[in-house]
């Protein structure tokens, strides 16, 4: 039986400490992270699986990142505190597949992920 690949997702995340959460809360699971935007050793474009982005991005359009992701055909995972509800109605309306809070990423990424279609294994 052929084994499937990691899944690919890019972390679209600036606050250092959201970014070690998502990590910690990865570690143990055969996943890829990746940056924006992705190439392969030939250059072409790969669209990865999945897109983890902050909505409280300051370098970055998160809105539009949603947007080019789902139109990649990415699932999409935004991120907020749990009081700014504005960025988290942004993100809904651009067509992030879930919206959570930044504190559930810690405690429940890898569900979140599964819930939102992409297929996480263990690492052996």
């Amino acid at each position: 039986m052929p084994e499937t690949a990691s899944p690919r997702i890019v972390l679209a995340i600036e606050d250092l400490l959201l970014a070690s959460r998502v990590r910690e809360a990865l570690r143990g699971f055969q996943v890829d992270l990746v940056g924006w935007p992705t190439q392969d050793a030939a250059g072409s474009t790969l669209p990865p699986d999945c897109l983890l982005v902050s909505m409280a991005a300051r370098r970055s359009d998160p809105v539009s990142a949603i947007v080019h992701a789902k139109e990649l055909g990415m699932k999409v995972i935004a991120v907020a505190g749990h009081l700014e509800t504005q960025r988290l109605d942004q993100a809904r309306a651009a067509g992030a597949d879930r919206v959570v809070a930044n504190s559930s990423v810690s405690a429940h990424l890898p569900e979140i992920l599964r819930a939102a279609g992409i297929d996480l294994s263990e690492a052996s």
